[in-house]
């Protein structure tokens, strides 16, 4: 399965939840909006199926939005991690029939709380038998 994670606020809580899915085999690609120094890159991927791309704030969302149009004529379905109620709204808004596939990883949160966009909390158990 393939997991993108929309990064705009903070990339911590999307990272700590999306290294079960590499260990589970999965591929997991994070957008970041803002652009990264190579050192942090190096810091930030130490999983190889685990890719960080940063991207200018001006182009973001035309990048993310292709990326997600992309799999859409793909047909492949990924799982969508955001990490903010307006990314949540943004994607389920235009990919509404992906609405099932998106969670919602709060940044603000000690530990990371999973959210589906119906606002019902995931447990990291049933965050694992997603993945499975």
């Amino acid at each position: 399965m393939e997991i993108i994670s929309l990064v705009e606020k903070g990339w911590t809580g999307a990272r700590q939840v999306t290294i079960d899915a590499v260990c589970a085999g999965h591929s997991v690609r994070h957008f970041v909006r803002g652009k990264l120094p190579r050192t942090v890159l190096e810091v930030l991927t130490p999983y190889p199926n685990m890719r960080i791309q940063g991207y200018s704030p001006r182009w973001y969302r035309m990048v993310v939005w292709g990326a997600l149009v992309r799999r859409t004529l793909s047909m492949s379905t990924p799982l969508v991690l955001v990490d903010n109620e307006r990314a949540l709204r943004w994607v389920t808004r235009w990919f509404s029939w992906w609405r099932n596939r998106v969670v919602l990883v709060p940044e603000s949160l000690g530990a990371p709380l999973l959210l589906t966009p119906s606002g019902e909390p995931i447990d990291r158990q049933q965050w694992l038998a997603m993945l499975a």
